[in-house]
């Protein structure tokens, strides 16, 4: 018998081994995320004749729309299925039941990050439809023109993160976070040496979320205009020295990012897929 439900509280090392099994992350960071936001995340499990055999994390984020509308949103990470079970029809399976459960806890919609092509066409059949894109490039510190004096980049809390972003976000369609997963994703830059910056660039105001590995910085959230990325990153530059820079920044007629699915059918009806591109940014990825 196949049974998906709210995970239990003694079922957490079960479910940091089907994580790490899936995904090949460090188990330090998997209990990061229990830790930072195990009591703010419905943790779901597949169960199959007693036995874990899936897991998905339901994050509680907003979609804000383009005249302030706020809908109440889940984040559908982490999904997760043992590599010995795969194959077998799972992942759809926890997927419809994690669809009938949002459904029926009142959520208005879901979004989800494909970390793959074969992926975003998987999720497409779930009934998800694709709703936000970015446009994503590499650059060489070196090559980045020297930042005025002027220009700064600041590190900042999580709360002052996301009011900026807010701020800068605001008349388009985009995903709001809580100061929870606002705190996961500081403490996911802050690990390697990033973190949450914002920025002043020829007087403009802006924000980033950077991670760091060694000498690669990855900036998950460059807002800033586009023709001022480049002075944007020289301040972040300056202040992390990595020598190597991957940049992802919103943009309409981007790369297809993440996926969003309508459980409001009043909604669903008029919702205009065609036009209807926004911004989610941090991927948690």
């Amino acid at each position: 018998m196949v049974l998906f439900r709210p995970a239990r509280p003694e079922e957490l090392p079960g479910q940091e081994e089907l994580w790490q099994l899936a995904f090949g992350d460090s188990p330090e960071s998997i209990r990061s995320f229990f830790r930072l936001c195990g009591g703010h995340v419905q943790s779901m499990v597949l169960e199959e004749n007693g036995a874990l055999r899936g897991a998905v994390q339901l994050l509680p984020v907003t979609l804000t729309g383009a005249e302030g509308e706020r809908w109440r949103c889940a984040y559908v990470y982490a999904v997760c299925i043992h590599p010995a079970f795969q194959g077998q029809g799972l992942g759809r399976a926890m997927t419809a039941y994690a669809d009938f459960y949002l459904e029926e806890k009142g959520f208005d919609c879901a979004v989800t990050v494909p970390a793959t092509p074969e992926l975003h066409r998987f999720y497409a059949m779930q009934g998800f439809g694709e709703c936000f894109r970015c446009r994503q490039y590499d650059a060489a510190a070196e090559l980045l023109p020297p930042p005025p004096p002027e220009d700064r980049a600041r590190r900042v809390s999580g709360e002052e993160y996301g009011a900026l972003r807010e701020t800068l976000l605001a008349g388009g369609l985009h995903v709001s976070y809580g100061g929870t997963m606002l705190g996961y994703q500081q403490a996911l830059c802050e690990t390697g040496g990033g973190g949450l910056f914002a920025l002043t660039v020829d007087g403009r105001r802006g924000c980033a979320c950077v991670e760091r590995w060694e000498d690669t910085a990855a900036v998950k959230e460059l807002l800033l205009p586009p023709e001022l990325e480049k002075r944007g990153l020289a301040a972040l530059a300056e202040q992390m020295g990595a020598a190597r820079w991957t940049v992802r920044v919103p943009d309409p007629a981007g790369t297809p990012f993440g996926m969003l699915r309508w459980y409001r059918q009043d909604i669903a009806r008029r919702w205009d897929w065609l036009h209807a591109a926004g911004h989610l940014g941090l991927a948690f990825d």
